[in-house]
């Protein structure tokens, strides 16, 4: 036979059962892989165990099952030697900790920060957190291990330590060892054998599903050439594959999404979370808490393709599940069992329970094991004692459960098998010893390359991605390409044919503006950064390969809008219209653009936050504007600061344009130079290709430090919690409540009244009447998602409302809570007889959403004890049933043990039986079709058939009448908000407070660094006197700089702090916690305190440093309007983040208004010359009013004589004359000005207001 024929026969539809030919009904019956749940009779047949997965164009690769599919694929394997590792992994006395703070109550916060900075001999107390105590244990190949724990028990520790992402550092310590077939992780190439599902769900939203598993693929895998002809059949159709065995191929195309763009569901997105890593090939997977979001059938079926996978190919998979049902714990073959860092269990699943009755408990008929397991080993286990051991006797605490296992024969045995170490006579066959063995292949060695692509090819895959990342976000790319078009016009318009004099100031800003252009890249690359961190641990490309696809996809951009840009102001400002001196001004922004852009995308990698690299951003532009040679001269730069005139790239930029302006042919030699010093530019036409070169520089240097941060720095945090935390968890286990359904009279059945007793409430039934809903699809059809959707809900009953992933679940409870932003409902909702009133139903309902939505500075307790002060709780009850596809496929009572539920099911015909212990809540799902491409009957009409639902839509047409049953809410006279005004008000003042206090990387970068920068802009214009033109207008452009850094600062900074928050106002606001107003005048507050001790601390260092006028009234005016500048520029900056609808644009919205109060500020241009058409943008300006004020009320009533040059005429004049002639600065006016200033200043909060009242970018 040739090896092509052998290929095909391999690759194509077998035989099944004594060679008879496969039933056509398998190519859309393709597999269910191992076990079936269901009980079958003798006349079964072999298609009743597969379940449907649809492959058309997997058709020849899976006929026959994936069971099927891995036997073939594992033979051919062995036939051309490339067998997959199959690794016993052992863990011994593995162990970790941490030191974390012994109190939490002031970590983390601006006070803590500044104490460490002003009393670094008083280190708070720290204490060792044991996140793993020394354990032992063997992991078999070809092994399913199940991990049962509690939250916070260890159990990702545990899976991150035998992945080999855990180090000793000076806040860590590893313990132990993890061998790998007797080798040690630094011994092989660990991420090629490993792979680790996190818990966390980072992805690219803009990117699909299918393009997220391509691109993972390729990345690990690549297209190797020498790989074997036979397998690139296979390589080819891998993402296919696992689209297909995760049931992902109906949402293939959509967008994975996030909590702002619409995307796939919360479900979907943990099934891409696993894909992602499964499509990889490893052999061994680590999974932590893959479960989280999805139906209970769609678990079983994913375990259950991992379980072929581990018994046909020999893996192993090691997986932590929460509340895991009876059918899927099943498959595994090991548990390992961890609280509080202890391991309570490992060992074979068949044995666990008899284990544990040994101990004295026996788990009940009708209690999941994986509920017993877990509340017997968290010391709240008494319930289920059995008598065989007294009740005192019982183990308790973690330390006792642990102490038991070790000296179990299980545990001995184990442990007799770890010290006899790796040996064939612990195998089964000498072949399984041979593939345990083969791992050594996966040997470091400099021959190896770690990445699946060579470097051009990563390259070029990540390009391609940052590409589509981009143009995904049409509203960040017509932005850039607006603001560039509109800064542009406006700058011709400003300078059009200006006088040469202001050319300095002139060519400063439209070079400098390109900083604020390039300010927006630290937001961008922050939001890929959590990716990167994720992949790049995974071997998924070189870090040199992301920074330069990074920094490649920026150039188009980049070249499209200093184009836009610098065309317009080039032609309208007067400049040199020749081609030769165009391209020279396109060429030298150009350059200064992709120098800065690479500088701002190098501070997104090293700063550890958004804020802070937003901080360290302006801190640049703030150095770069004070020596580029415009704010303060080059000659009156001290020596001790000159340094950094020649480190500014927008010197150099500045300069090389200068000096192609003034060596054009317009100007004569004595004209040039007269210009070029009187601006302090001394240096030939040598450095106008100097200066190119040096920015060219610039920007290798950047791109090649922001590879290297990326590289060597990860902003990763182990999370533990301080010692008091602990001993709160400790007692915490002493406690054991048992909680009931509450009845309207607030007595729960069966139960003793808990201290203090229930909130009165008044019941309500709520009734839903044929409800459909639609939403429009941005072809323009319209889509159903809801159908005909009628039941009832009556007080004092508790409803289940189940269905698969996808079923229409979260938006029939977004319709009903009237959380739908877009699309189209019909249908009607009835509270006690009446037509819901939006304004009453929030005061009846609470709806706790899919998303976890929070303030992450607020405390659990905190944040339940806000709610609790803003709205009452209310109760649902009752039983319902949902389909795919939007129907109800079963609306009654569940009965005792369900028993009502299951004799429906059971009375229509063709529907499979339960089969004994089997979880009644999985096989209606899985009887339903849940789970992954299952094909069934719909249930949806057998439903709407039934006699069952004729009585229900009686039941619900008698309910949506008016009855005395119930009182009408109509009659109550709600107010739509719990609390008045003031509550509120109260409320959310004290949680912002604690936010902000809780916020040091955003306040203490303010109180503590800005006081340092008034000292480096004081010391570089130390005790300068006004005696020169020169040394005024460096004294001008001192306070206007001086405006704009703390200005713009707290504008770019303010943006992340306030979108953090805008979620969870969304949340709650519709929630109806509160109202606008309140939450708008709660941000004012907040920033108050902070605004004052910051600008205090900045003007009275810089102020008296630089020496300006000495009289009292002159400092504390210049304060108070400072004061009121800087607060002005940060509620815009809160105004944009509540307007824009995601923070990237935002930030290209404040990027554009900082160019317009510099523009009109009256320093880059002033009034005097400015033209009468567009003069009057100044009053819009707050800067134009700041400037006048602060200047004028220095400067506008000195008398000292100066020299003033005008054309070859010399004229002596007083400052204060000066200032008026040629600024029109005047003193008289500083009030007006002031008042100017407030005015806006209470503009822009009513702005704030209307805003969050009337504007919402939560898309639903």
């Amino acid at each position: 036979m040739t090896q092509d024929e052998d290929k095909m026969k391999l690759l194509q539809p077998e035989a099944a059962d004594g060679g008879k030919a496969v039933p056509e009904v398998y190519r859309s019956l393709n597999f269910r892989s191992l076990q079936d749940p269901y009980s079958h009779g003798a006349g079964d047949t072999m298609a009743s165990r597969y379940s449907t997965l649809r492959a058309d164009n997997l058709e020849t690769m899976l006929n026959g099952g994936l069971e099927r599919f891995y036997q073939k694929y594992e033979h051919l394997s062995r036939k051309i030697n490339l067998q997959l590792p199959t690794p016993e992994v052992r863990f011994e006395r593995l162990a970790f900790s941490v030191q974390v703070p012994a109190s939490a109550e002031d970590h983390g916060t601006v006070g803590s920060h500044l104490r460490g900075i002003f009393t670094p001999w008083r280190r708070p107390a720290m204490v060792s957190k044991h996140a793993l105590h020394p354990m032992s244990g063997v992991i078999k190949p070809g092994s399913l291990t199940l991990i049962l724990a509690n939250p916070g028990a260890g159990k990702s520790t545990f899976l991150k330590a035998l992945a080999g992402k855990l180090k000793s550092s000076a806040k860590t310590k590893l313990g132990g060892q993890v061998l790998y077939s007797g080798l040690r992780g630094d011994e092989i190439d660990l991420i090629k054998l490993a792979g680790l599902v996190d818990q966390t769900d980072n992805h690219i939203a803009t990117l699909t599903v299918r393009e997220t598993f391509k691109f993972a693929d390729m990345c690990v895998n690549g297209r190797p050439e020498d790989q074997p002809e036979e397998m690139r059949d296979i390589a080819a159709l891998r993402t296919e594959l696992f689209l297909q065995i995760l049931g992902m191929e109906e949402c293939a195309d959509t967008v994975v999404g996030d909590a702002l763009l619409r995307g796939v569901s919360g479900g979907e997105r943990k099934r891409v979370t696993i894909g992602e890593v499964l499509v990889g090939g490893q052999s061994l997977f680590l999974c932590d808490e893959i479960s989280t979001g999805l139906d209970s059938a769609a678990t079983f079926d994913i375990i259950k393709s991992m379980r072929t996978w581990c018994k046909t190919l020999g893996g192993s998979a090691v997986i932590a599940l929460l509340q895991p049902t009876p059918e899927v714990v099943e498959m595994f073959d090991d548990i390992l069992m961890i609280n509080e860092g202890h391991m309570m269990y490992h060992g074979p699943r068949t044995e666990i329970l008899d284990y544990f009755e040994e101990k004295g408990f026996t788990c009940p008929p009708r209690v999941d094991p994986a509920d017993f397991l877990i509340e017997v080993t968290s010391g709240r286990g008494q319930r289920y004692a059995n008598g065989s051991i007294p009740v005192k006797d019982l183990p308790v605490s973690s330390e006792d459960f642990n102490n038991l296992f070790c000296q179990s024969a299980i545990y001995k045995k184990t442990d007799e098998a770890i010290s006899k170490g790796f040996n064939e006579h612990q195998f089964e066959s000498p072949e399984d010893f041979k593939k345990a063995k083969s791992v050594a292949n996966l040997a470091r060695s400099k021959e190896k390359s770690e990445f699946g692509l060579a470097f051009v090819p990563s390259t070029l895959l990540l390009l391609n991605r940052q590409k589509l990342v981009w143009l995904r976000d049409p509203p960040l790319l017509w932005g850039k390409l607006i603001e560039a078009l509109i800064i542009g016009l406006v700058m011709g318009m400003i300078y059009f044919n200006v006088n040469s004099t202001y050319y300095l100031r002139m060519i400063f800003f439209s070079i400098a503006l390109f900083q604020r252009q390039a300010w927006q890249q630290i937001t961008i690359s922050f939001q890929l950064r959590k990716v990167f961190y994720k992949q790049r641990p995974r071997n998924f490309f070189r870090t040199s390969s992301y920074a330069i696809a990074e920094s490649i996809v920026q150039i188009p951009v980049n070249m499209a809008v200093s184009f836009v840009l610098g065309t317009f102001f080039y032609f309208m400002s007067g400049l040199t219209r020749t081609f030769e001196k165009y391209i020279v001004f396109y060429l030298v922004l150009l350059c200064f653009q992709h120098a800065i852009s690479a500088y701002m995308t190098m501070l997104s990698s090293l700063a550890p936050s958004i804020t802070i690299g937003q901080a360290l951003a302006a801190i640049s532009v703030s150095f770069f504007l004070l020596f580029s040679g415009n704010i303060i001269l080059a000659d009156l730069i001290p020596d001790y600061w000159i340094w950094m005139y020649w480190f500014s790239p927008i010197s150099w930029a500045l300069r090389a344009n200068m000096l192609s302006e003034f060596s054009s042919d317009r100007y004569s030699p004595a004209v040039s130079k007269a210009q070029l010093e009187s601006f302090s530019i001394k240096q030939g036409t040598g450095y106008i290709w100097f200066g190119i070169a040096v920015l060219i520089v610039y920007y290798f240097v950047f791109t090649s430090f922001n590879a290297l941060a990326l590289h060597f720095i990860r902003y990763e945090k182990f999370k533990g919690v301080s010692a008091k935390a602990m001993k709160q968890e400790e007692e915490a286990h002493n406690v054991y409540v048992e909680v009931s359904t509450p009845t309207p009279d607030g007595q729960g059945v069966g139960s003793t009244k808990a201290k203090g007793g229930g909130l009165p409430f008044t019941p309500s039934n709520l009734c839903i009447k044929d409800l459909d809903y639609y939403v429009t699809l941005p072809s323009g059809e319209e889509r159903q998602l809801l159908r005909k959707i009628t039941a009832h809900f009556e007080p004092g009953r508790m409803v289940a409302l189940m269905g698969a992933t996808g079923a229409g679940k979260t938006t029939l409870m977004d319709v009903i809570a009237g959380r739908k932003t877009g699309g189209r409902i019909v249908g009607d909702i009835y509270v006690n007889g009446e037509l819901k009133d939006p304004a009453n139903f929030s005061r009846i309902t609470a709806y706790c959403e899919q998303m976890d939505i929070h303030s992450e500075a607020a405390s659990i307790y905190e944040a339940l004890v806000f709610s609790a002060k803003l709205r009452l709780p209310p109760n649902f009850t009752e039983e319902e049933r949902m389909n795919l596809g939007g129907y109800a496929a079963y609306f009654g009572d569940l009965g005792v043990d369900s028993v009502k539920m299951l004799e429906y099911f059971a009375s229509i015909p063709g529907t499979e039986e339960i089969r004994p212990q089997y979880n009644p809540a999985t096989y209606m799902l899985e009887v339903i079709g849940a789970g992954i491409g299952r094909d069934v009957k719909d249930y949806s009409v057998e439903y709407k058939n039934s006699e069952l639902y004729r009585k229900n839509r009686e039941r619900t047409l008698e309910l949506c009448e008016v009855s005395d049953e119930f009182v009408r809410h109509s009659t109550l006279n709600y107010r739509p908000i719990a609390t008045g005004f003031w509550n509120q008000l109260g409320e959310l003042t004290k949680k912002q407070r604690l936010t902000y206090w809780r916020n040091p990387q955003y306040n203490f970068m303010r109180v503590f660094l800005f006081p340092i920068f008034a000292v480096i802009f004081g010391t570089t214009f130390y005790q300068l006197s006004a005696g020169s033109v020169k040394k005024i207008n460096s004294h001008i452009g001192l306070i206007y700089n001086s405006m704009d850094f703390i200005g713009v600062t707290n504008l770019m900074t303010v943006i992340e702090v306030t979108c953090a928050e805008r979620a969870v106002y969304y949340r709650e606001r519709m929630s109806n916690y509160y109202s606008p107003l309140p939450y708008s005048l709660s941000l004012w507050f907040a920033e108050i305190p902070y605004l004052i001790v910051v600008i205090i601390l900045f003007v009275t260092i810089e102020y008296w440093l630089v020496g300006w006028s000495d009289n009292a009234g002159d400092f504390f005016f210049f304060l108070f309007v400072f004061y009121l500048y800087t607060s002005a520029c940060t509620y815009i900056g809160q105004w944009m983040s509540a307007l824009m609808p995601n923070e990237k644009v935002a930030n290209v919205a404040v990027g554009a208004l900082s160019c317009l109060f510099n523009l009109f500020s009256g320093y880059l241009l002033p009034r005097t010359a400015m033209k009468a058409g567009y003069k009057w943008f100044t009053y819009l300006m707050p800067s134009s009013y700041s400037l006048a004020a602060l200047v004028g009320v220095q400067f506008g009533d000195n008398q000292d004589i100066i020299a003033v040059t005008s054309g070859n005429v010399t004229t002596n004049m007083t400052v204060a004359h000066y200032i008026e002639k040629t600024y029109d600065f005047r003193p008289e006016r500083k009030y007006n000005f002031m008042v100017g200033l407030i005015v806006i200043w209470f503009v822009v909060q009513l702005a704030i207001y209307l805003t969050f009242k009337y504007v919402s970018h939560l898309k639903r």
